[in-house]
Formats: structure tokens, sequence, C-alpha cells
């Protein structure tokens, strides 16, 4: 199993817990705050970290530079150039490099997980103080 960078509702906005009790504590205490019914089992989600696809960024990346001096550079509006191996091979290699310092700050779910809530409060008495 992936490790789950984050654990909260399926419909969160915003990821904020890292793990399952973190994750169970801060939704009982919103719940509690907007006077809403603690439900007997909560079901959390785990995400985890997008990962771009190379050869798919790569291919992206290259067909827009192509159009681009197709557009610039080209006599012919009806003929596009066809990357070749090479400029395939480039282009993965530009992409890899850029990834090395990108960001990736799109988390997408990969699981679900069950937490009994009397049970949960039985092992964490002092969840609300």
């Amino acid at each position: 199993m992936k490790k789950i960078d984050y654990w909260d509702l399926a419909d969160s906005e915003r990821l904020y817990y890292t793990s399952v009790n973190e994750a169970v504590e801060e939704i009982l205490k919103n719940l509690q705050e907007e006077e809403k019914e603690i439900p007997s089992v909560l079901t959390l989600t785990g995400f985890t970290k997008m990962k771009p696809d190379v050869k798919n960024e790569a291919i992206c990346v290259l067909n827009n530079f192509l159009e681009s001096l197709d557009w610039t550079f080209s006599y012919y509006d009806d003929v596009y150039t066809e990357p070749t191996e090479r400029m395939k091979k480039a282009a993965e290699k530009f992409v890899r490099e850029v990834l090395k310092d990108y960001e990736v700050s799109n988390y997408v779910p990969v699981c679900t997980k069950e937490v009994n809530i009397k049970r949960w409060i039985k092992r964490h008495p002092d969840w609300d103080k």
C-alpha cells in the first residue's frame, strides 16, 4: 500500500490531517462546534500526492513547442512537424529535470478507512480536552 499523505473526509476542500487519529479528533471537534450529530462510524479517505506521467507530459510539451515553431517559422500552414525519436528523448529529459524542482500540490484518493467512533473514543478518552 502507498504511503498515505493525508486523511480526511472524501469531500474535503483542503487536506490537513497526516494521521487517522488527528483526522478523527479534528472532525469530531468540528462536529461538536457545529452542534452536529456525531456518527457511529466515520469514513475517512486516504490521499496521496499525484505523480506526473513523464512520457505524457513530455509529449504535451513537445507538441506545444513544435506547434509554436511551425506557426512562427514554417511557410506551410497545413504541414506539421512530426516529433522525432531524438526530440522525444530530449523532451522526456527536460520534463524529468523540471519535475525535480516542481512541487506537486494535488492529491488523489487511494483508499478509505472506517473508524468506529465509540471504540476510538475509548482509546482516546482525552480527545476533547
